[in-house]
């Protein structure tokens, strides 16, 4: 199950305390449902880490050990398993045995945005970026100056520069 995260998302960017951040936390309530109905013997829920910051999370938690099942919640950046991307999520693993189910995952070597980017792309104009809006020049130049010339640009939040291809990606 992947219950909607953007009421508990802090890249969203709205108010944590409006009535559509409510409706989109209220959907972890159909897990319950799902379990207390079909009984499977495991589950895998997914989501974003600020998850377990609800202010219902231990709640939700108790109702689905309440229905018989053991809980562990688990925190992985991507990142870790050779994906070439920086992403912290939250992994819960519930099973109905009296032991909570940990994973042992391995920690693989990080991965670079070069491995999947294309450099090669004939015909496009790099320089074609001074007429944007000043926050993006800024972002460039800052970018240029921390990255060398290729880098990628974060176009959104409040960043003021990129990230280098030589890492995972944000």
């Amino acid at each position: 199950a992947s219950p909607c995260c953007q009421g508990h998302s802090l890249a969203r960017g709205k108010s944590v305390q409006s009535q559509k951040a409510d409706e989109s936390r209220s959907t972890a309530y159909a897990v319950l449902s799902c379990l207390e109905i079909k009984k499977p013997q495991f589950g895998f829920i997914e989501n974003v880490v600020e998850f377990q910051k609800w202010v219902l999370y231990d709640i939700w938690v108790a109702a689905i050990e309440r229905l018989g099942y053991s809980v562990a919640a688990h925190v992985v950046n991507c990142n870790t398993l050779g994906v070439p991307q920086s992403r912290k999520r939250l992994f819960i693993i519930i099973t109905r045995s009296a032991n909570k189910l940990w994973l042992d995952l391995p920690v693989m070597d990080l991965v670079p945005a070069t491995s999947f980017l294309d450099l090669n792309m004939a015909g496009h104009n790099w320089e074609n970026w001074a007429d944007r809006v000043p926050a993006t020049v800024r972002r460039i130049t800052q970018g240029r100056k921390d990255f060398g010339e290729i880098f990628i640009d974060t176009a959104y939040g409040s960043e003021r520069t990129g990230h280098s291809i030589h890492k995972p990606i944000g």
